[in-house]
C-alpha cells in the first residue's frame, strides 16, 4: 500500500531511496519466518515496482513457532533508521495474517486466516468469513507471483493456500460488502475539520484511510478480475489496469471513468511533497494538511458503489 505522511515526516526527513527499500526487503527475507516458509514478501516490492511511499507488505501464516512477526520487522526497520542516522522517512510494513495453526493464534482485531486454510478452525467460528475472504484474495495475489517467480511464493502457496476452494466463497457478496464499507466511511465525512486532532493536524487513522482510498480502485479491480477468472500475472498495478481495460461491459467502462480522480492523486501528492522538502522554513503544518485533504474532495465513492450494485446483480 502507498502511504501518506505527517507534516513532520515530509518537512524534516528525506524520501527513502528505492534501493534502500529493496535492501530492507532482502533483510526481511532472511528472518526466520521467511526462511522457514511461514511468511513471504508480497505487494509492489515483490515485483520490484515499489516507490518511496510503498509499504513492505507481508503475507503471514501464524504458526506456533512464529505466531507474531511484527516485532521482528520493527527491529529491522529500527536498525535501518539508526544506520542511516534517521535521515529518511521511516519505511512501514503491513502484515496480513492469512492463516493460523490453532484458534489460540487468531487475533480477531486483524485480518487473519481462512478456516479452510488452517484446517483447524471450524466454519461456524465467527471469524471464518474474514478468514475465507483474506485467503481467496491472497491466493490470487500469491499465485500470480509464484507463477512467474517460483519459490518461496510457490512453496507458501502450495503449503497454506492450495486448500482454498473459491467456489465455497461468495466473491460478489464480499465485493458488495467491501465497497459498502468504503462508501460508508466517506459518507461520514472523515476529513471534516471537527475530526482533526486538537492541534488542527491530521490523525493516524485519517492517514490510513487516505492510503486505503488511493489504493481502492486497484484493489477493487483485483477483486472483480478474480471473480471473473481474469486475474493477471504479474499483478502489478499497471497490469491490473491493463487487464481491466480489456473488459467490454458498460459497467466496467463506467468504473474506469470513475477511477480517474483516484489515479490522479499520486502525481498531485508528489507535487505537494516537493513544495515542502528541502526548504529551510517549510510552510506550516496546517497548510500541508489542508492541501493533503483537498486531494480527496469529491471522490465518487457513491457512484462506484452504484455501479458495483449493478455488477453484482448481473
Amino acid at each position: 500500500m502507498s502511504r501518506f505522511y505527517f507534516y513532520d515526516e515530509i518537512a524534516h526527513f528525506a524520501r527513502t531511496p528505492l534501493e534502500d527499500i529493496q535492501w530492507l526487503a532482502g533483510q526481511i527475507a532472511h528472518l526466520p519466518p521467511f526462511v522457514e516458509g511461514s511468511a513471504v514478501l508480497c505487494g509492489s516490492v515483490s515485483w520490484d515496482k515499489h516507490s518511496w511511499r510503498s509499504d513492505l507488505d507481508v503475507a503471514h501464516f501464524s504458526t506456533i513457532e512464529h505466531s507474531h512477526i511484527d516485532k521482528l520487522l520493527e527491529d529491522v526497520i529500527h536498525q535501518y533508521s539508526v544506520r542511516t542516522n534517521h535521515k529518511f522517512i521511516t519505511p512501514r510494513f503491513d502484515v496480513i495474517t492469512i492463516g493460523a495453526e490453532s484458534m489460540s493464534l487468531v487475533s480477531t482485531g486483524k485480518s487473519v486466516s481462512a478456516s479452510t486454510v488452517s484446517g483447524m478452525l471450524k466454519k461456524k467460528d465467527r471469524v471464518s468469513d474474514v478468514f475465507m475472504e483474506t485467503a481467496v484474495l491472497f491466493t490470487d495475489h500469491i499465485g500470480a507471483i509464484a507463477k512467474l517467480k517460483g519459490d518461496p511464493w510457490r512453496a507458501f502457496l502450495d503449503r497454506y493456500l492450495s486448500p482454498v476452494d473459491k467456489s465455497q466463497f461468495n466473491q460478489r457478496e464480499a465485493l458488495k460488502t467491501y465497497v459498502g464499507r468504503m462508501t460508508a466511511e466517506w459518507t461520514q465525512q472523515p476529513l471534516h475539520q471537527l475530526n482533526m486532532d486538537p492541534n488542527g493536524g491530521i490523525t493516524p487513522e485519517q492517514l490510513d484511510l487516505l492510503s486505503k482510498s488511493e489504493n481502492y480502485p486497484i484493489n477493487l479491480m483485483r477483486r472483480i478480475l478474480g471473480d471473473l477468472d481474469r486475474y493477471p500475472s504479474p499483478d502489478r498495478a499497471s497490469d491490473v489496469r491493463a487487464a481491466f481495460s480489456m473488459l467490454e461491459e458498460p459497467w466496467a467502462k463506467n468504473l474506469l471513468v470513475q477511477f480517474e480522480p483516484f489515479f490522479a492523486i499520486e502525481s498531485k501528492y508528489e507535487d505537494l511533497v516537493a513544495t515542502y522538502q528541502g526548504l529551510e522554513n517549510p510552510p506550516i503544518h496546517t497548510t500541508y494538511h489542508e492541501q493533503l485533504k483537498s486531494l480527496f474532495i469529491g471522490l465518487p465513492f457513491v457512484e462506484i458503489q452504484n455501479i458495483i450494485w449493478d455488477y453484482v446483480g448481473s
